[in-house]
């Protein structure tokens, strides 16, 4: 009897401890060898450096969020500076006044993370540390509705009647020269009551789908959307006020721009 409520015991902690590791996916450390093996182990680590628990109470409740989405994916530790973890931030150079986030390339430091303070942000950057700021957290941006997925798409053509939408990718050279001008154009369209501007990386998996549902051959493409359906394809040149003209007649026929071929897709 002894022998079975033992191992009853033992099978309530080993569940209850893979509960409490469920509940709080953010790993903790202060000592300097089990960090090292950590970064022996772990190739995409996003450490966060506490000045103490009390600078971090805004941004941890996020930070935990976010390290529960991308399990699997890398991994999202808390170094607390103010107890025993003091050494351990002297070794890595981190003093933050409240707190700082060190991202960790097979088991190097790789930047400090300097994008937004959102789930989003945080899950989107460990999904990607390498790649590119996402254009919606530049502030010359606000004005241009960025599209996460094709179902924000279809909500977006439901709710505006008039919508010009950029389908781009991050490494376009054609789509860097667009946006600032996009952007711009994107205020004054808005200003004007001539509909609204939307953007949507179709380089990211969940939106590859929506180039051949749009026959987009090359980036940017630009479609105007009148009434949930395209009514033409701007094609005129990389001003913000040649896209504001489009936009009060969208039939005019413009001057093509040069397409990206796909063999310069990298």
């Amino acid at each position: 009897m002894t022998r079975i409520l033992l191992i009853y015991l033992l099978v309530l902690l080993s569940a209850l401890l893979a509960q409490c590791n469920k509940l709080n996916p953010v790993e903790e450390f202060s000592d300097p060898k089990l960090f090292k093996q950590l970064l022996r182990t772990r190739t995409n680590v996003l450490v966060l450096f506490a000045q103490s628990r009390n600078t971090i109470n805004g941004i941890y409740k996020t930070f935990k969020e976010a390290a529960l989405d991308v399990r699997g994916i890398g991994t999202m530790v808390l170094i607390d500076c103010s107890g025993s973890g003091q050494k351990l931030c002297r070794q890595l150079k981190a003093s933050p006044d409240q707190f700082v986030m060190h991202h960790f390339k097979d088991g190097k430091f790789h930047k400090v993370y300097d994008r937004q303070l959102t789930t989003k942000s945080l899950v989107r950057f460990m999904n990607d540390p390498t790649g590119e700021r996402p254009w919606e957290e530049e502030p010359t941006s606000k004005h241009v509705i960025h599209l996460d997925t094709p179902s924000s798409l279809g909500k977006l053509l439901k709710k505006h009647k008039r919508a010009l939408v950029m389908f781009y990718a991050p490494w376009c050279v054609y789509c860097k020269q667009m946006k600032p001008e996009y952007a711009a154009a994107a205020a004054k369209v808005k200003e004007n009551g001539l509909g609204v501007l939307a953007a949507m990386d179709v380089h990211r998996a969940e939106n590859t789908g929506m180039r051949t549902k749009y026959n987009i051959t090359g980036f940017p493409t630009v479609h105007y959307f009148k009434n949930g359906e395209i009514l033409a394809t701007y094609e005129g040149e990389n001003k913000q006020d040649k896209i504001v003209e489009f936009m009060k007649d969208p039939t005019a026929v413009p001057v093509k721009t040069k397409e990206t071929p796909w063999s310069e897709e990298p």
